[in-house]
Parts: structure tokens; sequence; C-alpha cells
């Protein structure tokens, strides 16, 4: 994907951006707040063992991913605004990849795959995934699905590189909607 292509030209990614943004909307206000975020490492602090320092990188990325998507704190996003900001942080995630740099998505989901490693071996088994869905409020039974997915070498474990390439920028703002019902449960 070229960073001059505009995603908003696609009217299955607007969608899908529209879709995801429902699913974040969990008080369906029709707005979300960068709080609504960061609440997330409250929640994943306690039931996956995190260290503070963790905790203090997630808040960190999630702060800098969202930023990128306009949230700023204190302020209400629409889903017309999200979607819009979806697509200037596509432009610039490709760009960043293209210039060497590690892309924003890409910091978020190592520092989320450190929350995710309880036991801090470099891998996170299925048992680790559903402790992590547990603590994100979500049903562990969807665990084994996207596991199955992200375990591409079939060791029973999911490496940080294989995390890195399920939710690698191009395809997370590319079309493929075998990933989404994931990355939404997942990741955000």
């Amino acid at each position: 994907m070229s960073a001059k292509v505009d995603l908003m030209k696609r009217r299955s990614w607007v969608k899908r951006i529209g879709d995801y943004f429902d699913a974040l909307d969990l008080n369906q206000n029709g707005f979300l707040t960068l709080d609504e975020f960061l609440q997330l490492a409250e929640n994943l602090q306690t039931m996956c063992k995190a260290t503070p320092s963790e905790i203090t990188n997630l808040r960190i990325e999630l702060r800098q991913f969202w930023g990128a998507v306009g949230f700023m704190p204190g302020q209400k996003i629409t889903k017309t605004q999200f979607t819009e900001g979806f697509n200037r942080l596509a432009r610039d995630e490709v760009e960043r990849k293209e210039a060497g740099d590690k892309a924003l998505l890409e910091q978020l989901t190592d520092a989320f795959f450190n929350i995710m490693d309880v036991n801090n071996d470099g891998t996170v088994t299925l048992d680790e995934l559903k402790i992590f869905m547990k603590a994100r409020g979500l049903d562990p039974n969807g665990a084994e699905a996207w596991f199955k997915l992200a375990d591409r070498d079939r060791n029973g474990k999911v490496e940080r590189q294989e995390l890195f390439r399920l939710y690698h920028a191009k395809k997370h703002f590319e079309e493929n909607k075998n990933m989404e019902k994931f990355r939404i449960s997942i990741v955000y």
C-alpha cells in the first residue's frame, strides 16, 4: 500500500473501521475517549501480573497510537473522526515502515505482548491468552481461534514475531476480513 492511498475511498474499509468503532464504543454513546483506552491498562495490571513498568509502557504506547488517530485527553471522538483518523494513521504507518522506523502499531503490539507473556518466557501460551482475554472482559472461548491463527509454526506458543506479523500495520489497515473480529477483541 502506497502512502498516497486513501482508504476512505474503499467502502468496505470504511464500514469495517465504523464497525470497529461500534465494537469499541461499549457504552454505545456514539463517542470514544482516550480515557476508555487507558482504562485497559488498569484492568490488565492485576490479572496478568503486569509490572508497573509494563503498565507505564502500555499507557505510553496507547497514548501514542490513539493520539495519532486523533484522541486527545478530555476530548470525545465521533465515528467520522475515528475513521478519518485511522485513514491518516494508515498513511503515516506506511511512511514509518518505508523509512525503516518501527510503526506505532508494532510498538503497541510489543507492549501488549509483554503483558500477555505472564511468565516472561518470550512466548504467549493459550492459557496466557485466555488470562489476557478475561482481563479484557472478553470471552476466553475465542482464544483458541485467535491462537490457531497466530501460531504459524504450530509449536503451541506465539512468539513476538508471530504476533507482529499478525498485527503488522500493512495487514492491519488493508482489507482482511478473517482477522477483524480477532483484532478487535484482542489488541484494542
